[in-house]
């Protein structure tokens, strides 16, 4: 990374996450720094401690346990920087992370990550129009094109499936869940990592702080201002029908209150 594009890259962490440490510093609401875990954390601090914990803890990696023991394979660890990978250099470059070994959780959120990019890719590319050949597929290849409904359609498709499969290899509990909660779980994570990721990895592309043009898939963007005035438009009719369930409630309320 040029020198240049590391100072833009950390005026923009600068911007967002400056923190003032005199003025700004986490407090533990009960001051003991040991607020119990669970639904009702609602003390910052030890919140985000608690993550901190768990990112460090170390795990058995390499294990995808949703899948039978038959059926499982290695995961393959693709160098997003690397070159090029062609079938004999991805041997090579290859990372097989044992079935036996360990690593702390942030380590395995890495390799599954760089995977889901890498499925990501794939799928996008190939779900064109008039596709790339596949042996020039590759992440190390930073282009981009303009997002159509169709190609954003079945990439937010491709996104949540490799989201699901992210949360399998990551999470071991995640399996135990309903297939309800499953969904609101996926749903969920994908609208918020869609947004933070992408416009990291524009930052990274474009090397620019004002985010513009946006990624919304992993090599497709839209210009800013299509996105924000999709935004409003999608919160204009938001506020409309609270507004009219507001009205209707307030409406029962009143005949309520005439009744009695």
């Amino acid at each position: 990374m040029s020198d240049k594009r590391a100072a833009k890259k950390n005026r923009f962490h600068d911007t967002l996450f400056r923190r003032d440490e005199k003025r700004n510093n986490l407090a533990c609401r009960s001051n003991t720094n040991e607020c119990p875990t669970g639904e009702d954390l609602n003390c910052k601090k030890c919140r985000f401690h608690h993550f901190e914990r768990m990112l460090k803890q170390t795990i058995q990696c390499g294990v995808n346990k949703s899948i039978p023991s038959h059926e499982r394979k290695p995961h393959l660890i693709p160098s997003i920087l690397s070159p090029r990978l062609t079938t004999i250099a991805f041997n090579k470059q290859k990372k097989i992370i044992s079935t036996t070994g360990s690593c702390a959780l942030i380590e395995k959120l890495k390799v599954n990550y760089r995977w889901m990019s890498h499925t990501r890719l794939i799928g996008e590319l190939n779900a064109k129009s008039n596709p790339l050949h596949p042996n020039v597929i590759n992440m190390s290849d930073m282009s981009t094109f303009p997002a159509i409904f169709e190609s954003t359609n079945v990439s937010f498709r491709i996104l949540v499936s490799s989201a699901t499969e992210f949360a399998y290899s990551s999470f071991p509990e995640f399996k135990h869940f309903t297939e309800q909660e499953k969904w609101k779980l996926v749903v969920n994570f994908i609208y918020a990592f869609r947004s933070f990721e992408g416009t990291y990895r524009a930052i990274e592309i474009f090397q620019t702080t004002l985010i513009d043009p946006s990624l919304v898939t992993h090599r497709s963007y839209l210009p800013m201002y299509i996105i924000i005035s999709s935004l409003i438009d999608h919160l204009k009719k938001t506020s409309k029908v609270h507004s009219r369930h507001r009205q209707n409630q307030d409406a029962r309320c009143k005949g309520k209150g005439a009744r009695s």
